[in-house]
């Protein structure tokens, strides 16, 4: 027989068996190393069978090995073949009817009744590889085939998730927003001559069309001398920002100032001193005296 190795494999199920149920990822540990990789034994075990129950030799508590077993059990990566209860019930069954009277059978479960533990048997490899040897064995006989159980594609498989992979990686690249072209903009101002510098003729245009009430020539006077009366707010980068922004707020004051006269011409207000009757007087103040 060779030198006996086992394989383990870094999957998703040992990472999450390891981090989630730690007792059920030690207990497998044990049940790989002592899972049998060949048929021929004396004690009738087959490939990937072991006996387990004696959980003090594993760090845990019969607690903590009867639920790290049931996980296992679960989760598919072993079946128990046979219990201490069963084989008991099975070997009592048939001492009942071998044995000629109660003594002969007292005598036969005291020698031939043992409590060997729990058999189970592997039968998963996505974890542990036991390195079975299946050369003398049928190919139906084998425990377990590592491209069934691992869930390993065959080629066609491999094409068509290597298409579908391709397909959505196309789609989520022109989901993708276009990259935003940016340009350093000209207009800046020279605080050296304190005047605007790169304003050109198609700015003036659109702005005129945008701002149609302003004189830009001395709005952009008045915010020159606001910037030199205000130095400690002179430090600004977007200077088309602040530029538009002032023609913003002036436009918006000419307006609100026209619409006012307009209302205001439309109705005009009687501000003349009335009395209490409504009759115009001087001064409030004649009835007083």
């Amino acid at each position: 027989m060779s030198d006996r190795f086992i394989k383990f494999i870094p999957s998703q199920e040992a990472l999450y068996l390891a981090r989630k149920h730690p007792n059920a990822f030690i207990l497998l540990v044990f049940i790989a190393e002592r899972a049998r990789r060949e048929n021929g034994h004396p004690d009738g075990l087959t490939i990937g069978q072991c006996h387990i129950g004696d959980f003090k030799s594993y760090g845990l508590t019969e607690k903590e090995y009867r639920t790290a077993k049931k996980i296992l059990v679960q989760r598919n990566h072993i079946k128990i073949v046979e219990t201490c209860r069963s084989r008991k019930k099975e070997k009592d069954h048939s001492l009942f009817f071998n044995s000629k009277n109660s003594e002969n059978r007292a005598t036969e479960r005291a020698t031939k009744v043992t409590t060997i533990g729990t058999l189970v048997e592997l039968c998963s490899l996505s974890i542990y590889d036991i390195n079975s040897d299946t050369r003398n064995q049928q190919k139906g006989d084998r425990i377990d085939d590592r491209g069934a159980t691992e869930g390993r594609p065959k080629g066609e498989e491999q094409e068509r998730k290597r298409k579908n992979k391709k397909e959505e990686e196309e789609q989520e690249y022109i989901a993708q927003p276009a990259s935003r072209l940016r340009t350093k903009d000209d207009l800046s101002f020279d605080f050296q001559k304190w005047e605007f510098v790169g304003i050109s003729e198609k700015d003036l245009s659109d702005w005129k069309v945008m701002y149609p009430h302003v004189d830009f020539q001395v709005e952009i006077l008045k915010a020159i001398q606001w910037l030199k009366n205000n130095p400690s707010k002179s430090g600004k980068k977007l200077w088309r920002k602040f530029l538009t922004g002032w023609f913003a707020r002036t436009n918006d004051s000419i307006e609100n100032k026209k619409a006012f006269k307009t209302a205001s011409q439309q109705n005009p207000i009687d501000r003349k001193t009335k009395n209490m009757d409504g009759t115009p007087i001087k001064s409030r103040a004649e009835d007083l005296f």
